[in-house]
């Protein structure tokens, strides 16, 4: 083997894989469109994420297309580093994938943390975000599993946002806000959010002619509110709604910020959460 390629492989694979995805953007994709650069910043900051895992630890891995990416580059340190971490995972599509060869642990799948069984105790975790205004507030569970993302969040202690800088917005609301309600209440509750909250539309999410279900089966409500029209106190006043299961504004989480940018760098901001000890 050449001294060169020795040196290489000396070289943590989480720092040559970001080293590879900035080669892309400065080259190929350095006049692409912020759509067609998208996918690579979340690879970027996907791989920036799992170079920070350490074989022994839990880790809350969140939902989202931008979690898929870090979850990916997790299992490739499993497979090439030998890795060995635990997750707990918030929706049933991503805990499959993580599980998938077994390369990483799933002992409490999210099914059973709806049904109040206790997960390990994390050390840290990470999950993407819809929309983050610079106060560190959030949109999320634009996939639906806000609920869970939530009840994984609440249990540790240092909780990471990964983000492409598209998500980063000057006033919150432009990305509808996802509202997990149950079946009967829907209607009630798709009028009380333009009669009392003043939402500009709310409407049943759909795929293929038929309503959306979360994981634990319930429909879920796109409330569109606009940019710059989300109160805090839609927060607490929400949750007690007759017939709402969750909903997916994050206010006062989160510890640590990662935006992957166009240039290739990786900005970190505090979150709007406690402050905590990095692990």
């Amino acid at each position: 083997m050449r001294y060169s390629e020795t040196m290489q492989q000396q070289i943590p694979l989480a720092e040559r894989r970001k080293a590879a995805l900035r080669e892309q953007l400065a080259g190929e994709l350095a006049n692409a469109s912020a759509k067609d650069r998208q996918p690579v910043l979340k690879q970027l900051v996907g791989w920036e994420i799992a170079g920070r895992a350490r074989s022994g630890q839990v880790i809350g891995l969140g939902s989202g297309t931008t979690s898929a990416a870090a979850i990916e580059a997790l299992r490739e340190r499993a497979r090439e580093e030998n890795l060995s971490v635990t997750g707990v995972c918030t929706s049933v599509a991503l805990a499959q994938r993580a599980m998938q060869d077994g390369l990483i642990s799933v002992p409490v799948l999210p099914d059973a943390l709806l049904r109040g069984e206790d997960p390990p105790a994390l050390d840290w975790g990470f999950d993407g975000a819809d929309e983050i205004d610079q106060a560190g507030r959030m949109i999320k569970g634009g996939g639906g599993a806000h609920r869970i993302e939530r009840m994984v969040a609440d249990r540790t202690p240092y909780w990471i946002i990964i983000v492409d800088e598209s998500k980063i917005v000057e006033c919150l609301g432009a990305f509808p806000v996802p509202v997990e309600v149950s079946e009967e209440a829907a209607n009630e509750l798709i009028e009380r959010f333009g009669r009392d909250y003043g939402a500009r539309s709310v409407s049943i999410r759909m795929q293929d002619g038929i309503p959306c279900r979360t994981d634990s089966g319930n429909l879920i409500l796109d409330v569109n509110m606009g940019a710059g029209r989300i109160e805090d106190r839609f927060n607490e006043e929400w949750a007690q709604l007759p017939g709402v299961i969750a909903h997916g504004l994050f206010l006062g989480y989160g510890q640590e910020i990662l935006i992957a940018c166009a240039d290739g760098t990786i900005s970190s901001k505090p979150g709007a959460g406690v402050a905590s000890e990095r692990p």
